[in-house]
């Protein structure tokens, strides 16, 4: 999993101006972007999201998992997105 913020933190916003997030993620089962406050929201704008790991196994060790409530806005994604909590989707 990768964690973002602190136990504080209440929201994450990541302006990518249409860059590529890499998520490189292990080759486990559920792997998770999320805050260590499970409460926070994690907002993304205008991103292309992937995960670059080469995993093997089941379908979802390819996902990008979300697990805070999250907003994505203008994304392209070449993985399946997976979401845990509340989720605003605009032009995904």
């Amino acid at each position: 999993s990768s964690y973002l913020g602190t136990a504080k933190t209440k929201t994450i916003t990541i302006n990518a101006n249409g860059n590529i997030l890499n998520f490189v993620h292990n080759n486990t089962d559920w792997n998770y972007v999320r805050c260590v406050n499970p409460e926070a929201k994690i907002i993304i704008n205008d991103a292309s999201l992937t995960n670059s790991k080469n995993n093997n196994g089941p379908w979802n060790r390819h996902d990008i998992c979300f697990f805070n409530p999250v907003e994505l806005n203008n994304i392209v994604s070449d993985k399946a997105i997976a979401l845990e909590a509340d989720a605003t989707l605009n032009n995904i």
